[in-house]
């Protein structure tokens, strides 16, 4: 019995019979979450957090020990990606809008703004300095030097007058702002104006330029640089097409730095020593993570986490990992995440998904022994709301293992299911157990949902990645049908009763499915995908810069395309098989989609009007790539679910 056919049984021995059950409305599964971002200080007495209303946003800073102290910062529609505390009186607020312009592409940009809570002003600190461009080019880093609050910025000199290479183009460069003085200054830049070149800083405990990295795309190389008497001094070099090595942070002490590497087919995490140049043998394998953390004192490494069907967290010392662990045990059977901490890990927040606690986030405090709920993530989604996800596998048709997850209607017997299946975009991206609103959300309507972790998907396994590798249509895709398939032969799900809906590459993935797999779908939804791969490329290639750039390395490697005129290209692209579409089609996108452009829609809509075929097309006024606006999010599920309701009815 294989694990799929024993989660079946096991579901089967514990639901007899079918039962009707009173969903939340939609409105509360559309709307942006009450809370987010939750950020808690180092010295563990204070939290801010975003919470919406609407389209309101607020950043709230509230003392733990009472009520008292409040401090609210109205943030209105800006879209708030991120809260870091610099030290404990300043915060670090990461935003982005859209549509932003970098030369003549369109584009989501970043910017940072600090919030002095003493002072309870906003200021942008790339603003005190002319002559720079407003942006980020990664996140924020920062320190406390001498007492005093630091932010280091990727920004850029010299802001271009048009996208061309030249004397006027943009410099890449690193700066400092001191949030008390209120002063910014440039401390490092790229030598030349080279767009092909991506300039990456690390800084010490010191709050020093220490490492720095430059991958080439011309000449396919990354360099490794340490400071040395003041001056850039090479230390590594290696050739690479697309996988560079990537900077982690400094581990142990001001010497040695966590450097994760791609080593025969395999990520590695090594120590690299900036004393003697010297690496480590590779650390143990759990260590070399998706994403790490860093202690918000001294800004080492001290852990990192990892997801196959459950996330995981190692803490490299012992007394951290008793902590965690014991956090844990603290809600079993439900999926716990790490959110923010103070120093030490002596106080949590974290976000708890399952059929006891919901979904919501939880203060620990280690010292004090106790746990208290904080609130929601979403509001009217009560406990008795959410719908069970439980991690399946099931074997593609070549006998490759996909992981993915099922969300389960609740009060129906799990047989002869209407399902909705659920891509994910990327493709380099993955599903997790999590509360994912959009599932529930169908699942709350009464469907089954299969969310796979197709051949190409990050994060699981480097070999499963791998096998993505020019299967952009074919394998990725069949992959997904497959997981219909095994379902069907289950007695699960009802072979008649099938749609598919999906985002970003998961939009690419229903327009195949509507075009290529007629006899599994009945109906498909793409919700921001791509329909021409071609024209899609042609959006995102940069007139400046050689063809032959990292970004479309990394777009033939999954299409297995080898040009841009390749007939791959066409052969993969739904827009241009319009004509086989048998069953309706949802298109939907926002207007101001720096990632697909609306065009890939636009393009789809023209190819199924004039094959004469059954299309819906819905414009989402002033929205970008993630829905990340309320009005327009619901406006997105109202659609989907009434054209799903229409067509496949649960």
């Amino acid at each position: 019995m294989n694990r799929v056919e024993l989660f079946v049984c096991t579901l089967m021995a514990s639901i007899a019979m079918s039962c009707p059950v009173i969903a939340a409305p939609l409105e509360s599964y559309g709307r942006l979450p009450q809370y987010e971002n939750v950020a808690l200080s180092p010295d563990g007495e204070k939290a801010a957090f975003v919470t919406t209303v609407g389209e309101q946003r607020e950043i709230i800073v509230q003392s733990l020990a009472s009520k008292d102290g409040v401090i609210r910062l109205r943030a209105g529609a800006q879209k708030i990606r991120d809260i870091n505390w610099v030290g404990t009186e300043q915060l670090l607020i990461t935003v982005s809008q859209s549509p932003g312009y970098f030369g003549s592409e369109q584009d989501e940009n970043f910017t940072v703004q600090n919030f002095d809570l003493r002072r309870k002003q906003a200021f942008g600190p790339m603003e005190w300095l002319v002559d720079t461009l407003d942006l980020m080019s990664y996140s924020p880093m920062h320190r406390v030097v001498d007492g005093k609050p630091v932010v280091y910025l990727h920004g850029f000199t010299k802001p271009p007058i048009s996208y061309t290479a030249g004397p006027n183009y943009f410099t890449q460069a690193l700066f400092r702002s001191d949030l008390k003085d209120q002063t910014t200054r440039l401390i490092d830049a790229a030598p030349e104006n080279n767009p092909r070149q991506h300039y990456r800083w690390a800084i010490d405990m010191h709050g020093d330029p220490a490492v720095q990295s430059v991958y080439d795309e011309g000449k396919k190389s990354w360099v490794l640089s340490t400071k040395r008497n003041g001056q850039w001094q090479k230390a590594y070099s290696e050739s690479t097409l697309i996988d560079t090595p990537g900077l982690i942070g400094f581990y142990r002490d001001n010497i040695h730095f966590l450097i994760k590497k791609l080593e025969n087919g395999k990520w590695v995490l090594r120590d690299f020593s900036l004393a003697d140049g010297a690496w480590s043998e590779p650390l143990p394998d759990r260590c070399c993570g998706e994403h790490y953390i860093s202690d918000p004192k001294t800004n080492l490494i001290v852990g990192s986490s990892w997801q196959d069907a459950r996330r995981h967290y190692l803490f490299y010392d012992k007394t951290l990992q008793q902590r965690w662990d014991q956090v844990v045990q603290s809600f079993p059977g439900e999926e716990v995440t790490l959110e923010s901490y103070s120093n030490g890990l002596n106080k949590m927040v974290v976000k708890v998904f399952g059929k006891t606690s919901g979904a919501a986030y939880f203060l620990v405090d280690m010292d004090a022994k106790q746990t208290s709920r904080l609130g929601d993530v979403y509001a009217g989604i009560a406990t008795n709301d959410i719908k069970t996800v439980k991690p399946i596998v099931y074997n593609a048709a070549d006998g490759l293992q996909i992981p993915g997850y099922l969300t389960l209607p609740s009060g129906k017997a799990i047989k002869n299911l209407p399902l909705i299946v659920m891509p994910h975009g990327g493709p380099a991206a993955r599903d997790e157990l999590r509360f994912e609103w959009f599932a529930q959300a169908l699942a709350s309507r009464g469907y089954l949902v299969l969310q796979p972790n197709f051949r190409g998907s990050w994060g699981i396994d480097w070999s499963l990645e791998q096998a993505g590798y020019g299967e952009y249509g074919r394998k990725m895709q069949t992959d997904v049908s497959d997981g219909v398939r095994a379902l069907v032969k289950l007695g699960i799900v009802d072979p008649k009763r099938v749609c598919i809906v999906g985002a970003s590459y998961g939009g690419y993935v229903a327009l195949m499915g509507a075009t290529r797999e007629t006899d599994i779908y009945r109906c498909a939804v793409s919700i921001a995908g791509v329909s021409d791969l071609r024209a899609n490329f042609d959006k995102h290639l940069d007139p400046a810069v050689s063809p032959d750039s990292g970004a479309l390395r990394y777009m033939l490697r999954y299409t297995g395309a080898t040009t841009l005129n390749d007939a791959v290209l066409v052969e993969r692209s739904p827009a241009m098989h319009a004509e086989t579409v048998s069953g309706p089609v949802l298109l939907i996108h926002g207007d101001n989609d720096a990632v697909v452009s609306i065009e890939q829609s636009e393009i789809m809509a023209s190819a199924l009007k004039k094959a004469g075929k059954p299309y819906e097309f819905v414009k989402l006024k002033s929205e970008d790539h993630w829905l990340s606006k309320a009005d327009t999010r619901l406006q997105m599920l109202q659609a989907v679910v009434k054209f799903l309701e229409t067509n496949n009815p649960p």
